[in-house]
C-alpha cells in the first residue's frame, strides 16, 4: 500500500475507536468486535461517521479524550461510503484469515458514490495564471508555480511531494504512482513541456530535499483558492454538494485544490485527443479504469460545433 492508502485506513481506525467510546457511554462493557458485527451495528457506524462532528459540542469529555479530532462539519456521503468500504475490506480479511465467522456485510446495502462533472481550468485560464504577477506575494508565487507544474504533468499530490531532481531524466518526468504501484508498478514517463521546464529552471537553485518547495497539503489548498481569486479567475461552475448531493453554483476559485491540477492535465489533453490509452500512459491510470471515466469531459466548443451541424437555412 502507498503511505496515503495506509493513512486512510488509520483514519477509519481512529473513527471506530471514537464510535466505540460513544457506545461505552451507554453500555460500559461494549467492545467493537468482528463476531459482534451485525446489520444494525453497521447502520449505526454509518450514521455515526456522517454526524460525528456533532459530538465535539455535545460532549466535553469527547473533546478531551480525542484532542486531535477537530472537524466542525459533517462528512460527505462519498467519504462515508469510502470508509464503510474499508471496513468491509477489513471484515473480508478477517473472514479469510479466520478471525471472524460473521459476515454482516452480506445483508448490508452499500450505497454508490456519486460524482459531479469534472471541474478544471481551461488553457486560457492556466495562461492567465502563468503570466499573473505575484512578485509582491512570493509565498503564493511559489505555490502557483507548483500548481502549474502539476497541471503540466498530471501528478497526484501524493506523488508530487515525493519527487526529487532524480525523477527528471532527459527532459522527462519519471515516477511510479504510489496509488497503483501494487497493482501495476510501472514507471510513468511524462515529457516536460516548455511551461514545466521553465518552472524547473526557475527553481534550479532550490536546495531542499524535494523537487519544488512544497508546503503542507492544507496550506497548499488554501493558497490555491487565494491565488485564483487574486488572479481574477472567478468563472462560475456547477458542483455537487457532497453532503446534500444537490448541485450548487460556485466560483471556481472557491473549490480549488491540489487535485484540480490533475484534472487540468487530463481534461485539457482529452479535449485535444480523445484517446484514453494515451492519456492513461501519461497519468498512471489502469486501462479501463472506472475512476478515469470521471475525468472525461467534452469541451463546450466541441459541443457547439457538433450541434451546429443540425442547423439549416
Amino acid at each position: 500500500m502507498s503511505d496515503e492508502r495506509k493513512e486512510s485506513y488509520q483514519v477509519v481506525k481512529r473513527a471506530l475507536e471514537r464510535f466505540e467510546y460513544n457506545k461505552q457511554l451507554i453500555s460500559k462493557n461494549f467492545k467493537l468486535a468482528f463476531d459482534k458485527m451485525s446489520i444494525v451495528m453497521l447502520n449505526e457506524i454509518e450514521k455515526y461517521l456522517a454526524i460525528e462532528y456533532t459530538y465535539l459540542n455535545e460532549d466535553k469529555k469527547f473533546k478531551k479524550r480525542f484532542p486531535k479530532y477537530k472537524s466542525n462539519k459533517p462528512r460527505g456521503i462519498n467519504t462515508v461510503i469510502g470508509m464503510m468500504k474499508k471496513i468491509r475490506a477489513l471484515n473480508s480479511w478477517a473472514l479469510k484469515n479466520r478471525f471472524s465467522t460473521t459476515d454482516a456485510f452480506k445483508q448490508y446495502k452499500m450505497n454508490e458514490c456519486i460524482y459531479g462533472s469534472p471541474i478544471f481550468l481551461r488553457l486560457n485560464e492556466l495562461e492567465i495564471l502563468y503570466h499573473f504577477s505575484l512578485s509582491d506575494k512570493p509565498h503564493l508565487e511559489i505555490q502557483r508555480d507548483i500548481f502549474l507544474f502539476q497541471s503540466m504533468t498530471g501528478l497526484r499530490i501524493g506523488d508530487m511531494i515525493k519527487l526529487t531532481s532524480l525523477n527528471i531524466i532527459e527532459g522527462s518526468l519519471h515516477y511510479v504512482p504510489q496509488k497503483t504501484k501494487k497493482e501495476m508498478g510501472e514507471t510513468v514517463i511524462v515529457p516536460l513541456n516548455t511551461i514545466a521546464l521553465s518552472i524547473l529552471e526557475k527553481y534550479k537553485d532550490y536546495s531542499g530535499p524535494k523537487l519544488l518547495p512544497f508546503i503542507s497539503n492544507q496550506k497548499y489548498n488554501d493558497s490555491l483558492k487565494e491565488i485564483l481569486s487574486i488572479a481574477g479567475i472567478h468563472r462560475r461552475v456547477t458542483v455537487l454538494n457532497t453532503i446534500t448531493r444537490d448541485y450548487e453554483i460556485k466560483p471556481i476559485c472557491e473549490i480549488a485544490s491540489s487535485h484540480l491540477a490533475r484534472r487540468n492535465f487530463i481534461a485539457n489533453i482529452y479535449n485535444y485527443v480523445q484517446d484514453q490509452t494515451l492519456i492513461s500512459a501519461l497519468t498512471g491510470h489502469a486501462i479501463g479504469s472506472r475512476s478515469f471515466e470521471r475525468y472525461r469531459t467534452i469541451d463546450d466548443k466541441l459541443k457547439r460545433s457538433v450541434v451546429g451541424h443540425l442547423e439549416f437555412n
